[in-house]
């Protein structure tokens, strides 16, 4: 994510330069996936989370 220089590599970023734009969050993720399911095994064989609403603030 970031040069030899410790900048982040373009389009690491968002538009302000705080948050991780997609491609940002897919290098965090395939670093961080080995090591969470070394922590908590492999994924269950079924998904019982509910769908994603986009807003975490929904209920029911």
């Amino acid at each position: 994510m970031t040069d030899a220089a410790g900048l982040p590599l373009p389009g690491m970023l968002g538009a302000a330069g705080l948050h991780p734009a997609l491609g940002g969050y897919r290098i965090w993720a395939a670093a961080l996936i080995p090591q969470l399911r070394q922590l908590l095994g492999p994924p269950a064989p079924i998904d019982l989370a509910p769908p994603p609403s986009r807003n975490p603030g929904l209920t029911g």
